[in-house]
């Protein structure tokens, strides 16, 4: 469990870093090749799309890393649940990073900052809302007490 946690807890740490390269690339890619901005309709495109991968984001959350997550509390060695659980959290995060990519698309189509910064911090906020819960190591003892669990600390 404690590999499965430290490597989910990995990727989210570098998808949080990757997004403000994402800023940073896209204004040093506008500032030395201005560009035209194409017309709203692109921008309402992504926007749909965005919206569509933040709902996404969160019908994996509830769908598939809680099943995991309960899953788990009752037994956390099991590796085919350890998998599901990563696989989720890894899936929800594709779909997190993947809204602060379509703002970095828009800037360097030639929208402007505050056009794309709800993007930005769409994708930076599910992020932050997706990482690991500690609760997923806890396990329940025999006396029916919760408990952490020990490579969980």
């Amino acid at each position: 469990m404690n590999s499965s946690v430290k490597y989910v807890r990995t990727i989210h740490t570098l998808l949080l870093c990757s997004i403000a390269l994402y800023v940073l690339v896209g204004e040093e890619v506008i500032r030395t090749h201005p560009r035209v901005a194409p017309g709203a309709s692109m921008y309402y495109i992504f926007t749909i799309a965005g919206v569509a991968m933040v709902l996404s984001t969160f019908a994996v959350r509830m769908l598939l890393v809680k099943k995991a997550e309960s899953g788990l509390a009752q037994d956390p060695a099991d590796p085919v649940l350890l998998h599901r659980w990563r696989g989720a959290y890894i899936v929800s995060y594709a779909f997190s990073e993947i809204v602060a990519v379509f703002g970095f698309a828009l800037r360097l189509l030639g929208f402007t900052l505050s056009q794309v910064a709800s993007f930005y911090v769409a994708g930076l906020l599910l992020l932050l809302f997706m990482r690991p819960r500690r609760q997923v190591g806890s396990v329940i003892a025999l006396d029916g007490s919760a408990a952490p669990a020990a490579d969980m600390q």
